[in-house]
């Protein structure tokens, strides 16, 4: 049996670091789009202009708790496959793949 060391997990770690730079950026782009808005005098604005600017916050939002969604899903098939199999007495599997 080997033992795995830590660079058996590097491209794992750069993936997530990749992952989390982008997820950043979106939630990094969502607040500072927020804090413009709420220094704007938007009594001036169209509503369509206050609208489309919320959308594209909304937008940047939506991005964000999508890849978020997705790196968590990636994290928990690792989990899954790298968990041992556990049977209960009646020799049932609690494993996804058994």
């Amino acid at each position: 049996m080997t033992r795995n060391t830590i660079l058996d997990y590097l491209p794992l770690i750069n993936h997530q670091i990749i992952v989390h730079e982008a997820l950043l950026e979106y939630h990094r782009k969502a607040d500072a789009m927020l804090k413009v808005l709420f220094k704007a005098n938007i009594a001036d604005d169209a509503i369509s202009t206050i609208h489309d600017y919320l959308w594209g916050v909304s937008d940047n939002i939506a991005r964000a708790k999508h890849l978020n969604e997705r790196l968590l899903n990636d994290l928990m098939k690792i989990v899954s496959h790298a968990e041992p199999i556990k049977r209960n007495p009646k020799g049932d599997c609690h494993h996804a793949y058994c």
